[in-house]
C-alpha cells in the first residue's frame, strides 16, 4: 500500500513538472512572437518614414531644378519694353553687358545674378537683365530700334562684363562694375549699387508726387 502511494505521488510530480515547462515554454514563445511583432512594425515605420523622406527629398530636388530651369537671366533686345516694367514697378535696370567668349560674364550670370533671381526679396528691388555686347539692333529706351554700337556709346561700354544700373529713361544711376576685380565682394558691389539706384528713383517718384 505504502509503495503504490509513492508512486502515484511521483507521476502527479512529474505531471507538474511538465506541465510547468509547457507553460514556461509557451510564455517564452508569447514573449518572442510579441518581440518579433514589434521589430516588424518599426522595420516598417522606419521603411515608410524613409521613404517619405526620399520621396519629400526628390519633390524638393524637382521642384529647385524647375526653379533654375526657369529662372534665367533675360538676354533683352528691346529696353523700351524693359523700361516699362521698371517703371511700374518703380526699380532700376540692372544690364550686363556680356558676350559669348566671356568666361567672366558666365561668372556674374551663374554666381550671382541668377541666385538674386531665385531669391525673391530681389523682385520689387530690381529688374535683371542681360545684353549682347556684340548683339543685333535692339529697341532702345525711346521705343526706336538702334544699331548695338549706338546704344553703348552714350555708356562707353568697352569691355565684359560690364554692369550699369538705369532707370526707366536710361539714364545711368550709379558708377558701373567692370569686370570682376574681387569676387568675394563682387555680391556688395552689386547690393550697393541696387540700393543707391533705387533711393534715386524712390526719391525722384516721391517728389513727383508731391509737386
Amino acid at each position: 500500500m505504502q509503495k503504490i502511494h509513492s508512486n502515484t505521488i511521483t507521476r502527479i510530480s512529474l505531471l507538474r513538472i511538465s506541465l510547468f515547462r509547457l507553460i514556461a515554454f509557451g510564455v517564452v514563445i508569447a514573449v518572442l512572437a510579441i518581440f518579433l511583432v514589434s521589430a516588424a512594425n518599426t522595420g516598417w515605420a522606419v521603411s515608410d518614414s524613409n521613404s517619405s523622406e526620399e520621396s519629400n527629398y526628390d519633390t524638393d530636388n524637382t521642384e529647385q531644378s524647375d526653379a533654375e530651369f526657369v529662372e534665367t537671366v533675360i538676354m533683352t533686345g528691346n529696353l523700351f519694353a524693359d523700361a516699362k516694367i521698371a517703371k511700374q514697378k518703380q526699380v532700376p535696370i540692372l544690364l550686363l553687358f556680356t558676350q559669348q567668349s566671356c568666361g567672366y560674364c558666365e561668372i556674374v550670370r551663374s554666381d550671382f545674378l541668377r541666385p538674386m533671381l531665385l531669391n525673391r526679396d530681389y523682385d520689387n528691388r530690381v529688374l535683371i537683365r542681360q545684353i549682347e555686347y556684340d548683339g543685333d539692333d535692339v529697341i532702345g529706351f525711346d521705343g526706336k530700334k538702334i544699331s548695338m554700337d549706338s546704344f553703348m556709346e552714350p555708356y562707353n561700354i568697352g569691355f565684359t562684363p560690364t554692369v550699369i544700373f538705369l532707370d526707366a529713361t536710361g539714364k545711368e544711376l550709379t558708377e558701373q562694375i567692370i569686370g570682376i576685380t574681387t569676387v568675394h565682394y563682387y555680391g556688395g558691389f552689386i547690393d550697393d549699387n541696387i540700393e543707391l539706384a533705387l533711393k534715386k528713383i524712390r526719391t525722384a517718384n516721391n517728389k513727383l508726387a508731391t509737386k
